[in-house]
């Protein structure tokens, strides 16, 4: 699969989040590379961008809705085309078992979001310019460091090159995003629904994740991970991420 950094590499990004989404997107079109994204927002859309455009390579978020990203490697995986083409997982963290489902289902490598360019160009580098994939199955992460302050808007701007644009772009969806999260959230709590309440929780902690958000992060995992619906302490739990991102707004 060696190609010259002129010629054109097609990638199939499969995201739906749209933070990570946009993310992502930036990243890639970043590369010193001849990059032709083709955007999918769940696993059904995959597979059909994937019959239709063969990419060169998938980056493919594992948790999604209609159809999630180990259910969409296993189907390219049935295509003549798709047997090879490198398919990487993305994932907010190494949550357990992860790992190994991404491998079973297909998938050559794990990559922890959030990531930097740099990570991205070494998986362009490992299969594009180097004369063969020296392993498979191995494993790409990012360093996450997460501390006691609310915003680290140093480490973002340092994983975005310093480009303020970019960053005020990034914080403006997100605290959209949040917004929506955060009143959806609420409404499950009145409904008892435990299962999308926890999805919700994801969903706040990956956008946390993003943009180094890391008390945001801590409250995010422990609404994911509730085991049993009480709606007291669900309730009092989303007024603490309620009031934890208003308190964010206020530091921009």
């Amino acid at each position: 699969m060696n190609r010259d950094h002129l010629q054109e590499i097609t990638v199939l990004l499969v995201e739906d989040d749209e933070v990570n989404m946009f993310l992502a997107r930036v990243f890639l079109k970043s590369l010193d590379r001849n990059l032709k994204i083709i955007e999918a927002t769940n696993g059904l859309i995959a597979v059909e961008k994937f019959r239709s455009e063969m990419p060169d390579i998938v980056f493919m978020d594992v948790q999604m809705p209609e159809m999630n990203g180990f259910e969409a490697t296993t189907e390219i995986r049935k295509l003549q085309y798709g047997r090879k083409t490198p398919i990487i997982a993305l994932t907010a963290g190494l949550v357990k078992g992860e790992r190994e489902k991404s491998l079973q289902a297909g998938m050559d490598q794990f990559l922890s979001k959030p990531f930097a360019k740099q990570v991205l160009e070494n998986i362009f580098s490992k299969w594009f310019d180097a004369p063969e994939p020296k392993d498979l199955s191995s494993e790409i992460e990012t360093e996450t460091i997460l501390d006691a302050t609310h915003f680290d808007r140093e480490l973002l701007s340092i994983r975005l090159k310093g480009n303020q644009d970019i960053v005020s772009q990034l914080l403006t969806i997100i605290f959209a995003q949040l917004d929506k999260t955060v009143a959806v959230a609420f409404q499950l709590i009145q409904q008892a629904e435990l299962k999308p309440l926890k999805a919700c929780g994801r969903q706040l902690k990956e956008s946390a994740l993003t943009v180094c958000f890391n008390v945001l992060v801590a409250k995010a995992t422990a609404l994911e991970t509730l085991d049993t619906f009480d709606k007291k302490n669900a309730q009092e739990l989303m007024t603490e991420i309620e009031k934890e991102v208003k308190y964010l707004k206020t530091l921009l």
